[in-house]
């Protein structure tokens, strides 16, 4: 072997350990959340059953491998198409993708090659108390409002963006951002927590 391609092989290893710590990290992450928000449940837990499995080999969603720094198409094929993209600002395929109905997320946008970079799997969400209290960290001024009101301010918003002295573009963004604040479809918490448990090599996580 010489020393070029001894090298690439170091550095190919390297990514790897990197991306399965930043797996077990995020996943460990949410699970230690949801254990201090949630009574834990005294009842024994078959991990053989559960979807997610978390191990030195990285993360597997019902027995199909997922792995960080692949491409999003990579993920969907597993998961199935997403039911919201949350693009970053000025982007058209980067941002984050959200499954609502499994409870997770996943965000291919922080190294800026498209790639796969975090995966989250949320047990709370803005319907848990924690919202309410303002204690998620993606929704710190979340305030949950009825339909009514939120279309009250669609009205308002409407008739902002008409008139002359909210022209400017700034001024058009800031009322956009302002509403847009009051929709649970613009976090990136999924309208549905995850169900089950996650096996973490023998630790685990339930909802």
């Amino acid at each position: 072997m010489n020393i070029r391609s001894g090298q690439t092989k170091f550095l190919q290893i390297k990514k790897s350990m990197k991306n399965k710590i930043k797996i077990i990290f995020s996943v460990l992450l949410f699970t230690i959340l949801n254990f201090q928000c949630q009574n834990m449940k005294k009842e024994p837990v078959d991990l053989s059953q559960a979807a997610i499995k978390v191990d030195s080999c990285g993360l597997s969603y019902k027995g199909k491998q997922l792995e960080l720094g692949t491409s999003i198409n990579d993920w969907i094929k597993v998961l199935g198409q997403p039911d919201r993209k949350l693009m970053a600002y000025l982007e058209k395929n980067k941002g984050t993708y959200v499954w609502d109905q499994l409870g997770i997320a996943v965000d291919n946008f922080e190294n800026g090659d498209g790639m796969v970079t975090w995966v989250y799997i949320f047990f709370l969400n803005l319907d848990s108390p924690e919202a309410k209290e303002q204690m998620l960290k993606h929704a710190r001024g979340w305030v949950p409002q009825n339909k009514e009101y939120i279309e009250k301010e669609r009205i308002s918003m409407e008739k902002m963006l008409k008139s002359p002295a909210y022209s400017s573009e700034l001024s058009q963004n800031t009322i956009k951002e302002a509403f847009n604040s009051l929709l649970k479809e613009n976090y990136i918490y999924p309208f549905k927590v995850y169900q089950g448990a996650v096996n973490l090599n023998g630790l685990y996580g339930q909802e």
